[in-house]
């Protein structure tokens, strides 16, 4: 699930659907992106990234790593 791009689409605002690609996967879930951006989005996106659980699963990667 990638969140590359740091401004949050009606599709990752909404929470059903948002929801649905977090619950559906079956074996692994990768979530990619910019965690801070994802951090200042509103409803559902923005929770999910600051919620204690996934901040010890969320691993930042420098720039000079890209």
């Amino acid at each position: 699930l990638s969140f590359a791009n740091n401004h949050p689409t009606s599709f990752l605002e909404s929470p059903n659907r948002l929801n649905v690609a977090i619950t559906r996967a079956k074996h692994q879930l990768i979530v990619y992106g910019n965690r801070s951006a994802m951090q200042k989005a509103s409803g559902v996106l923005g929770t999910f990234a600051s919620n204690s659980y996934w901040s010890t699963t969320i691993e930042t990667e420098s720039q000079e790593a890209l």
